[in-house]
């Protein structure tokens, strides 16, 4: 007598994601997760400085225009109402310019800091699950794994991590 148990390919997944997690053969997913931690940490880095260095010279600039707009009206070469109208032009670049800034020199302490604070979980990650209940167990997988690719002899093919 045949019993159909309708259990889904889902489910099936998750039972062999499972079993590879509790037995310890997704070691090498967390030192990826580690990797891509550590190279979104540079390029946070490497955009912020970018972010810093155009920012500041963007400054450096409407400041220069600032000047230059004082001596062309000094030298009645243009009216007040072109005056006041390229000064508060140049008011909401330099508003923006230095909440730019602003962003740039204070984001990235924290994204780094967050980021660290990642990294050290990750380490310790492992042990953390293997000593958790299946409940607490599958909260972990879902929270690293979008999805896992496992072969019908249990072997993982690929893994998409988490946002």
């Amino acid at each position: 007598m045949l019993i159909e148990l309708d259990v889904s390919d889902q489910t099936i997944y998750t039972w062999r994601n499972q079993e590879l997690i509790d037995t310890g053969q997704l070691h090498g997913r967390i030192t990826e997760l580690q990797e891509q931690l550590r190279t979104a940490m540079a390029t946070a880095r490497t955009e912020a400085d970018h972010v810093i260095a155009s920012q500041t010279r963007r400054l450096a600039r409407l400041r220069d225009e600032r000047r230059k707009l004082l001596q062309a009206h000094y030298a009645d070469a243009i009216d007040v109402s072109l005056l006041k109208e390229e000064q508060d032009r140049i008011r909401r670049q330099e508003h923006e310019t230095l909440a730019l800034l602003d962003a740039a020199q204070v984001e990235l302490p924290t994204l780094e800091a967050t980021l660290d604070a990642a990294i050290r979980l990750v380490e310790r990650c492992q042990d953390a699950y293997l000593r958790a209940g299946p409940k607490l167990r599958r909260q972990f997988n879902q929270a690293f794994f979008k999805k896992l690719y496992i072969t019908r002899d249990d072997g993982v093919v690929r893994a998409e991590l988490t946002d």
